[in-house]
């Protein structure tokens, strides 16, 4: 069953070409968000697709960052988090667009102009960040946290931080950081209330740690995956095993 075919976008010339960028199902099935790209270019625009109508929501978001993470839907199936650019004026230089890029929620059928900040540098809660940190908020099905990912600019080590799913975008949200650029981590992966990192900390061909989201200690965290001659180059969590 055909869904998305961006061969039917409609064009505003006959050169024009749109690439699909990426896909997400909602936790109940219901949905679908993808982005796409036009002609070529980096400015990505999340849309959302009913599976039962089969016909796209008026839910449309442009200036999208997923170069760095994905949207997340969340548990209850009706909004997502995602990571947007600021609108700039027309005349100021293009690349003032990668600063201060801020993650929010969408709920589906709401002005996305109106989504709530939920971590960055405009967000009373959120820990202090730098104008070229691109701040993400990663949800994962079947836990009760969620983690505030940070990215400096092109660097590959990231700095996390921890809250409860509950607590996401209350005035009453406390992150807890995990672990900071000097650890060295580059990917990590949750299941249930452990968060597992991947790092070249002491390992310069990678390790993977684990720790509590609830009480996340770096320095204290249990190796799981110790380093080898081989290289560690990335890791995923699933209910019986982590790959």
């Amino acid at each position: 069953r055909l869904l998305i075919d961006p061969e039917t976008f409609p064009k505003k010339t006959p050169q024009d070409h749109f690439t699909l960028a990426f896909f997400r199902v909602s936790p109940d099935g219901k949905q679908l968000l993808y982005a796409f790209a036009a002609s070529g270019s980096e400015e990505t625009t999340i849309r959302v697709f009913d599976l039962a109508t089969n016909k796209d929501l008026p839910d449309s978001i442009d200036r999208i960052e997923a170069e760095y993470a994905l949207p997340c839907w969340l548990p209850d199936g009706k909004s997502f988090v995602y990571c947007r650019r600021r609108k700039l004026p027309a005349d100021a230089p293009e690349t003032e667009g990668y600063k201060f890029t801020q993650a929010l929620r969408h709920t589906l059928g709401t002005d996305p102009d109106g989504d709530p900040i939920l971590f960055g540098s405009q967000a009373s809660t959120s820990p202090k960040l730098g104008e070229m940190d691109f701040p993400a908020v990663i949800v994962t099905q079947e836990s009760e946290w969620v983690v505030g990912q940070v990215k400096h600019g092109d660097e590959t080590d990231i700095t996390l931080y921890a809250t409860k799913l509950a607590a996401l975008g209350t005035p009453d949200v406390a992150w807890t950081k995990v672990c900071d650029r000097t650890d060295l981590v580059t990917d990590f992966t949750v299941h249930g209330d452990d968060v597992y990192l991947l790092t070249a900390s002491n390992a310069p061909r990678f390790k993977i740690v684990r720790t509590s989201l609830a009480a996340p200690n770096f320095k204290s965290a249990a190796t799981v995956v110790e380093p080898s001659e081989q290289v560690v180059d990335s890791l995923a969590a699933a209910e019986d095993a982590l790959y």
